[in-house]
């Protein structure tokens, strides 16, 4: 079997894994006991945010990170929580190429309760318009979400320029960035970056499913979404999910060390594959062409008038596993469009024809020549139907 939706989620490693067994049988005290065996799991707990907090940047506090139970709660509670603390300003500005999880809140704080939500155009390559977030800029605005890597097409916005952007126009203004496909693959650091909340989720970096954590620079300009209880110093009420905090803090100290190694295997297998595609006619890669703003573990490529659903039941047959795009979106009817391809105006030709292949450090070369024979083997026999 040839995995290649590492975007939608990753394999567990095995040091995780057996940190994680380790825990379950030897650290499952409550920690928020008093005795020995919660004061065993509290100083796990601590241990992870010190991992975790040492990969974000060399002045973060570890009182910084907030476990969540992955990237769709923390970005809710990024968004609804800001809006809670800060009744007074209503105007929230993201982008259409947005992760389901942040259009949607943004449009129920739109629909609900009248905020003025703003959905920045981005172009040809998925590049948010820097311009129109200027112009979009205004006092009564409260928080601004961008993505650091679109999950689909693989565009790396420019978020440090845009945390510039928002913070010269006026400090207060919260930047929120949904780094949970940029997290393990771009270096960044949130003070350089002027980041006041990060999202990020375990299972997209080799670590368990069901837990992630919101990063929150300032406790005091964001209101918690679980209440009635003090844990996380009552950021987040719940008994916290030991077992998987381990493996995330594990996950996060693994990819850190080994970042750039990580980095040159995906980029290399990404260059290689992608020479091939565009070997063949009718494809069309989409998002950015330089390195700069191409994230090193996808490609989204699109088979002129080549249903992209068929094309992955048959590349499934043969034991490839690979998407048509976001797995949060592929429950809907599958004729439904890509929200992000509709942004960057994808013609009709490709818009029901794109997969998305996306890997992580552990794919090879060969395994992207094998993958590429069976595509044009399975292309043009769809072809011929």
């Amino acid at each position: 079997m040839i995995y290649f939706d590492n975007s939608a989620t990753t394999k567990c490693s095995k040091k995780v894994i057996d940190i994680m067994n380790y825990a379950m049988e030897y650290n499952w005290g409550n920690p928020s006991s008093v005795h020995t065996m919660g004061k065993k799991s509290k100083e796990a707990l601590d241990i992870a945010r010190e991992k975790i907090a040492f990969t974000l940047g060399k002045n973060v506090s570890p009182k910084s990170i907030v476990f969540t139970s992955g990237g769709s709660e923390s970005n809710n509670f990024a968004i609804f929580g800001s809006a809670l603390h800060n009744k007074n300003k209503t105007r929230i500005i993201t982008s259409k190429i947005e992760h389901p999880c942040v259009i949607a809140p943004c449009n129920r704080l739109k629909n609900i309760l009248n905020y003025d939500s703003i959905f920045l155009e981005t172009d040809k390559y998925g590049l948010v318009d820097k311009e129109q977030l200027k112009e979009s800029l205004n006092d009564n605005t409260l928080l601004v979400s961008i993505m650091h890597v679109n999950n689909e097409i693989g565009t790396i916005q420019d978020i440090k320029e845009i945390g510039q952007i928002i913070k010269n126009y006026n400090e207060n203004i919260l930047f929120h960035v949904d780094a949970t496909q940029g997290y393990g693959k771009i270096p960044f650091d949130v003070d350089d970056y002027n980041i006041d909340l990060l999202t990020i989720s375990g299972h997209k970096i080799n670590g368990p499913k069901g837990v992630g954590f919101l990063y929150i620079k300032n406790t005091k300009t964001i209101d918690s979404m679980i209440i009635g209880g003090s844990q996380q110093n009552a950021m987040r009420a719940g008994t916290e999910n030991v077992y998987n905090i381990i493996g995330l803090g594990e996950s996060c100290k693994e990819n850190y060390d080994t970042l750039e190694k990580r980095i040159n295997q995906m980029r290399s297998v990404q260059d290689y594959f992608s020479s091939l595609l565009i070997s063949l006619d009718d494809v069309v890669i989409h998002g950015p062409k330089d390195a700069k703003h191409r994230a090193p573990h996808i490609i989204s490529a699109g088979f002129k008038n080549i249903n992209n659903f068929e094309l992955m039941d048959e590349l499934s047959k043969n034991d490839i596993m690979v998407s048509a795009g976001s797995a949060c979106s592929c429950l809907k009817e599958r004729n439904d469009a890509s929200t992000t391809l509709r942004a960057i105006k994808t013609s009709d030709e490709f818009l029901h024809s794109t997969i998305r292949f996306s890997f992580d450090h552990n794919n090879t070369i060969e395994e992207a020549k094998y993958v590429f024979d069976k595509l044009k083997q399975i292309i043009n026999e769809l072809k011929c139907k």
